[in-house]
């Protein structure tokens, strides 16, 4: 079983226990090399799986539910997991018939496989600059990559008297592969921005807009401030002039009723708490209205 500490809880563990059912773990990241689901079945599955989607969704122009997914996958089951299948797990992983060095004899064919793949490939020809010349522009950076490495190799195979020349070449050609990598990849998320922004407002009109006058500022010379200052020095007087007669005829106002009613009424007029008295007290205070 797998080492994942999900996979034995206590019930479970009782249960192989009361029935003497022996537990064993493979280790840590192995499950690739060790697990026949891993191993074999899996691959038929997912393939599987993959074609009853593809056919799916090429005929009926629709996405995967819920419930498709479970019809799906019962039909790939039913694919993978065939006797053959299993026999083949079982047997590759060295479990039966049981066989330890399956999995050691497995990782030395791919691990001299790599070692082969890379002392024997075929070097780049070098029989003139042409073979690293680049008739296209790239918009790739692995493109960019190879072009640059097979520059560098073609300057390193070369038989220059100094090699300090030779360095100072491949060190300008990799500052200049790194630049167009980053102007790629600038360029590639401009345009990822973009169609994001696309999707989002696609088909979308905003609200039109009014050119509005944004200020009523004059650009003048000194004589055209003088007048404007002049101009609103006599608006700041005038209205300082009409609060003023407002004023005073607010007052005017007042005295005439005070007088009336000290008339009428007597005793209005005569003593401090009257309101003749009041009107002639503000009287005295305001000499303008005399």
């Amino acid at each position: 079983m797998d080492g994942h500490r999900t996979h034995y809880s206590l019930p479970f563990v009782r249960y192989a226990v009361q029935n003497n059912i022996l537990l064993f773990s493979y280790p840590g990241h192995s499950t690739h090399l060790l697990q026949p689901l891993d191993v074999v079945l899996f691959s038929p599955l997912q393939k599987a799986y993959g074609k009853a989607v593809h056919d799916h969704t090429r005929n009926t122009r629709r996405g995967v539910t819920k419930r498709l997914f479970w019809q799906f996958y019962k039909v790939a089951k039913k694919v993978a997991y065939t006797y053959v299948n299993i026999k083949a797990a079982w047997r590759a992983t060295g479990i039966h018939p049981f066989n330890p060095d399956a999995v050691l004899v497995s990782l030395k064919a791919k691990h001299h496989n790599r070692l082969a793949a890379k002392h024997t490939s075929q070097p780049i020809a070098h029989t003139s600059p042409r073979s690293f010349l680049c008739y296209e522009t790239h918009h790739k950076i692995r493109d960019v990559r190879r072009q640059v490495n097979t520059a560098v190799h073609f300057l390193e195979s070369l038989s220059l008297g100094d090699n300090r020349t030779t360095a100072s070449a491949v060190g300008v050609i990799r500052r200049l592969g790194r630049s167009a990598a980053v102007a790629i990849t600038e360029a590639e998320l401009e345009a990822y921005e973009k169609d994001t922004i696309k999707k989002r407002f696609g088909g979308k009109v905003g609200g039109r807009v009014t050119r509005q006058k944004l200020t009523s500022a004059t650009v003048g010379d000194g004589k055209m401030l003088r007048q404007l200052e002049a101009a609103a020095q006599a608006k700041d007087d005038e209205k300082v002039e009409k609060e003023r007669l407002r004023g005073l005829q607010g007052w005017g106002r007042a005295r005439g009723r005070a007088r009336g009613q000290g008339r009428g009424r007597p005793g209005l007029g005569g003593g401090v708490g009257g309101v003749g008295a009041h009107v002639r007290q503000q009287y005295r205070k305001h000499p303008k209205l005399r």
